[in-house]
């Protein structure tokens, strides 16, 4: 170093003095202004990655909020069949007059939901007021008095929706008498496809995304996997440790959570950083063309410049030495 310092100062001519001080009067505040781009760049790259994945959080609660609701208000329809309701309540135990009001009300009804809805799979009504099945939907409460979910539509008359440890996803009604004493005649349950239900989730991809869904219990009941293995058994190891505020941003993943409104279910999306590279690459690649395009640009300036500047300081140089040696003009 003290080398160069020494060449430039006693044996550097007077134009490469020129231009290297330009350069580096100029480069310095290049570089200063292509980290402080990166930055920005980086940043703004970050914000809008977080406000993307924030948007698609919302869509897809949007959207799978409202097939729950069209299901809870079709599940609904179906278990307040006055008719039925009549029949089962006042003919008890009576398998002729119930499989009437079943061939007449009832399976007309549920064979039209179960044809027309693609989400809808299988429909059962679980009755104490017969001894045997009757028809392809009405079953005896016998089998299934010592159930956790029979047992709960004793006293709860909404419709909950579970995902049992089958895999199955079932929402379940209770069907009360035609009174006001709110007493239970049976209980209503309908069995959905849960890949098509959870559709929303499962075509969302955006860099490589994965999602994580658990319903009240804690319990999981959906997850898309994202590429790295080990990033993925980290992240979900926080949201089990975390499962209320689970969102985060840190330097290896970005943690959104949501909670949806029709159903008791949380949603974990997230994204691993690593995936965002490829973007933040680009933005160097960019930033360092730029600035070796203004350098480059500037060292064609300089030399026209410094070539300019030091012809005239050395024909000034050589008219003093003339007059010094009594070469006066």
């Amino acid at each position: 170093m003290k080398k160069i310092c020494n060449w430039f100062i006693h044996n550097a001519s007077m134009q490469k003095k020129l231009i290297i001080s330009y350069i580096i009067l100029v480069s310095i505040p290049l570089c200063i202004l292509g980290i402080h781009s990166f930055s920005a760049a980086n940043q703004n790259l970050l914000d809008q990655t977080e406000v993307t994945m924030d948007n698609n959080l919302h869509r897809m609660c949007q959207e799978a909020d409202a097939i729950f609701q069209r299901e809870t208000d079709f599940t609904k329809y179906l278990a307040y069949n006055l008719e039925f309701r009549q029949t089962l309540e006042g003919n008890a135990y009576n398998g002729s007059a119930i499989a009437q009001s079943l061939n007449k009300t009832v399976e007309p009804v549920f064979w039209y939901f179960i044809t027309s809805d693609e989400n809808l799979k299988m429909i059962k009504i679980v009755t104490p007021n017969t001894a045997s099945d009757i028809g392809s939907f009405l079953e005896s409460a016998e089998p299934y008095e010592d159930t956790v979910w029979y047992k709960k539509h004793e006293k709860d008359f909404n419709t909950e929706w579970t995902v049992e440890e089958d895999g199955k996803l079932y929402a379940t009604r209770t069907i009360l008498d035609t009174a006001t004493t709110s007493r239970r005649i049976g209980v209503l349950r309908a069995e959905f496809y849960l890949n098509r239900i959870l559709e929303p989730f499962d075509t969302m991809d955006y860099l490589d995304n994965g999602i994580v869904i658990k319903d009240g219990n804690g319990q999981v009941i959906y997850t898309k996997k994202i590429a790295d293995e080990q990033m993925e058994q980290k992240i979900e190891a926080y949201i089990g440790e975390n499962p209320e505020d689970a969102s985060v941003l840190n330097k290896e993943y970005i943690l959104k959570e949501a909670s949806m409104e029709k159903v008791d279910w949380k949603i974990y999306y997230f994204i691993d950083r690593n995936t965002i590279s490829e973007q933040i690459y680009s933005i160097i690649f960019s930033t360092i063309i730029v600035v070796l395009i203004c350098v480059g640009l500037t060292l064609v300036v300089i030399g026209v410049l410094s070539r300019v500047i030091g012809q005239r300081i050395l024909q000034l140089r050589d008219q003093a030495e003339r007059i010094a040696n009594g070469g006066l003009p």
